[in-house]
């Protein structure tokens, strides 16, 4: 390792590297980081569940998502290092597991607002531009550059999948319940947290403005990540809230239909 970035190295030495300052260890702890608060949340969560086990799919689905993610994306960013070959195997390993965590979260934030078969067609409509999206990553080549906007499209696209569900819920219930917090709170977070974490990914900001200032830490990639890992954690706390409104927002949509 010079001047925090490293070249070559065995598998092992990369994984071990987990434990030094490089460039890219905080892009590989935030992942990490994410993937064991997300497990905590999880299992606190659904501790205090006593549901059917439909009911309890949104839950599973949410955290199978970032569980599969999580470990692939802190792999890219510890091994990309080895080779092209090697780094190119993983990202593609990476940026797909991203289109399906995109694809559970749908399912997930659907369900208590859709309903069981209306989220399944929506998570079947993303899950198909999901697919078309892994067929353009299988066709990435070692040293190849990404487009780092035509990734943030690809990736935005899959978003709207729980982005739409979760600001109409926001939506309706400001308007049926007049309640502001947390269903349109918690959408304004998530949308805020992924727009500007977009921003700033694929500006190259704060990096591009301060060359050498952010080479260990801070840089773009660094604060993208922070900002996808508070989002998606106000899933599990979101969902038990939602699950615990059911008979409230089944009332109000009937209210609402009436009106």
């Amino acid at each position: 390792m010079q001047y925090g970035y490293r070249r070559g190295g065995t598998h092992l030495e990369c994984l071990l590297s987990l434990f030094s300052l490089h460039n890219e260890t905080v892009n590989a702890w935030t992942t990490l980081l994410s993937v064991i608060m997300g497990m905590v949340l999880f299992f606190d969560t659904v501790s205090n569940l006593r549901c059917t086990w439909l009911d309890f799919s949104p839950f599973l689905v949410a955290w199978l998502g970032q569980s599969l993610h999580g470990p692939l994306s802190c792999g890219y960013h510890l091994f990309m290092c080895m080779s092209p070959t090697v780094a190119n195997r993983w990202r593609k390993l990476d940026l797909t597991f991203i289109l399906v965590l995109n694809t559970c979260a749908t399912y997930a934030l659907s369900y208590f607002t859709f309903g069981l078969w209306a989220s399944l067609a929506w998570t079947a409509a993303v899950g198909a531009a999901a697919a078309t999206g892994v067929r353009s990553v299988a066709a990435l080549q070692p040293r190849q550059p990404l487009d780092r906007r035509r990734v943030l499209g690809m990736i935005g696209l899959t978003s709207c999948g729980y982005y739409v569900p979760l600001v109409l819920r926001g939506v309706a219930a400001l308007v049926l319940q007049g309640k502001g917090w947390p269903e349109l709170g918690i959408a304004l977070v998530v949308l805020g947290c992924h727009l500007t974490g977009a921003a700033v990914y694929a500006t190259h900001w704060p990096q591009r403005h301060f060359p050498g200032v952010f080479d260990l830490a801070g840089f773009s990639h660094n604060l993208m990540h922070i900002f996808c890992f508070t989002a998606y954690n106000c899933a599990y706390p979101y969902l038990s809230y939602l699950y615990s409104q059911r008979e409230e927002w089944a009332a109000a949509l009937a209210g609402g239909a009436a009106r």
